[in-house]
């Protein structure tokens, strides 16, 4: 008799993905991108970040980019709620 007992603990996709990747991790909610942010704030206000991609299991960068913190934090209070 197996006294073992093993718990699944229901983690979703998304949430793995920041446990794995960090808290400068946000996820796509419809596909298997995400954006990777460099945790740095560099001196002349740039931030660096990289969209990636794990379709087939494979992890991948698509592409890079060097914006400026103070646009993308403009940017995210601008926006509007539903």
């Amino acid at each position: 008799m197996n006294d073992k007992k093993i718990v699944s603990i229901g983690i979703d996709y998304n949430q793995r993905l920041k446990n794995n990747k960090g808290k400068e991790c946000v996820p796509c909610e419809v596909s298997e991108r995400y954006i990777l942010f460099d945790d740095l704030v560099h001196e002349n206000g740039m931030v660096f970040a990289q969209v990636r991609t794990t379709n087939d299991d494979v992890d991948r960068l698509l592409c890079g980019l060097t914006i400026k913190y103070d646009d993308l934090v403009a940017a995210i209070e601008n926006m509007k709620r539903s």
